[in-house]
């Protein structure tokens, strides 16, 4: 029964007719229209193309650049001072002992090895760091966008077409 129902759903489709007044020949599915059968119908059309002038806005955005030049901290330089001042330093001659027995090393060494010493005044220095900001000139550019428009003239074909029925 779903069948007879899906077939005469589908030919009831390709016989529907069209608008008389279409400009199709032809109905749904390619089947002539309802209107086609009552004889030959002759549509024809005339068109004439014209060239119209139409206005148009033509925009565009462009960047207007402000620059400014500002002295900025650009890193840091390192230096240093040399700073110095007399100490009182122990200063001692070193002592070489060289054993002179025949015992092949064996012998007994002394426990303590006596070395002249005496106090002088001597410059100590050492390098004190330093730190100082380098400066440079930063050129600060800025783009502020500002949009521009013309308008313009421009021509444009236009068809206009007129239906005669026969």
């Amino acid at each position: 029964m779903l069948k007879l129902l899906t077939f005469l759903g589908l030919l009831v489709l390709c016989h529907a007719g069209a608008d008389p007044d279409s400009e199709y020949e032809y109905g749904l599915f390619g089947s002539p229209s309802i209107g086609r059968s009552l004889g030959p119908r002759i549509v024809q059309q005339e068109c004439k193309v014209e060239m119209v002038t139409i206005v148009r806005t033509n925009c565009k955005v462009e960047f207007d650049e402000e620059c400014t030049t500002e002295e900025k901290v650009v890193g840091d330089k390192v230096t240093y001072d040399r700073e110095c001042e007399e100490k009182e330093v122990e200063e001692c001659k070193p002592v070489h002992y060289i054993p002179r027995s025949g015992l092949g090393g064996y012998a007994p060494r002394p426990s303590k090895l006596e070395s002249e010493c005496e106090k002088v005044m001597k410059m100590v220095c050492k390098d004190i760091p330093k730190k100082e900001e380098v400066m440079k000139d930063v050129e600060i550019c800025v783009k502020t966008p500002k949009e521009t428009c013309e308008e313009g003239e421009q021509l444009a074909p236009t068809t206009t077409c007129e239906k005669v029925k026969h």
